[in-house]
């Protein structure tokens, strides 16, 4: 199974159970407040899904025009009955020639299924009109939790290689991908960067596990 099969028939299933178990958050809301701050008129979400919650709650309460892709085209079909007349596409960023700027370009809960993210960053600078925001949140590949992560992954090879030599059908998933914080704020120096870790976002105690974090970035002018 490749990965656009892994991401059609298995990643779209789960997430229409997961994104109901996310529900809106203060995490999501928090993002959202963000989102919001400059006000825009259009947006791209990169890895939309069916559009719920960040899309939908964008195009129907804020009035913002929506467009969008992600590589699952069942998910795109259900975020076009959701999003009116959004532009959405089937497939990658990078295999997308997008003209078009845009007030806001976000990628949220998605980026640990890209592995190559750095790459996404620019082509998503690039699609940001200037004074505009982009926003996404990582997996911190310094933090404990990825040594964890390292240890799982050693351990789920393990079981589909097992699988695999008896014959046993174990679909292989794809890794978390992790990232570097300074590396990110390298490519991104023509933004205005704000870090926010999970832990300061829902406002609890920082635990040792907890590895994602949001950046909220803004282009800045040219003078």
């Amino acid at each position: 199974m490749n990965k656009e099969e892994y991401f059609e028939k298995v990643y779209a299933s789960f997430w229409h159970n997961q994104v109901k178990k996310y529900g809106f958050t203060q995490y999501e809301d928090f993002a959202l407040r963000k989102m919001l701050k400059n006000k825009p008129k259009t947006a791209f979400e990169v890895g939309i899904g069916t559009g719920w919650p960040m899309a939908v709650t964008l195009y129907k309460e804020n009035n913002v025009q929506m467009s969008g892709c992600d590589i699952s085209k069942s998910l795109i079909e259900e975020a076009r009955e959701n999003l009116g007349d959004a532009e959405l596409y089937v497939g990658e960023l990078f295999d997308l020639d997008i003209k078009k700027k845009f007030d806001l370009v976000y990628c949220f809960r998605t980026s640990w299924y890209i592995k190559d993210f750095y790459k996404m960053l620019l082509q998503m600078s690039d699609m940001t009109n200037e004074g505009g925001m982009i926003l996404f949140d990582i997996f911190d590949q310094f933090s404990l939790q990825y040594i964890k992560h390292l240890f799982h992954r050693v351990y789920n090879r393990i079981i589909w290689a097992g699988g695999f030599i008896f014959g046993r059908n174990i679909i292989k998933q794809p890794d978390d991908n992790y990232f570097n914080i300074n590396k990110i704020k390298t490519i991104l120096k023509e933004f205005d960067i704000e870090v926010y870790r999970q832990h300061e976002v829902l406002n609890v105690k920082k635990r040792i596990n907890q590895a994602k974090v949001m950046f909220v970035c803004t282009k800045k002018n040219r003078l």
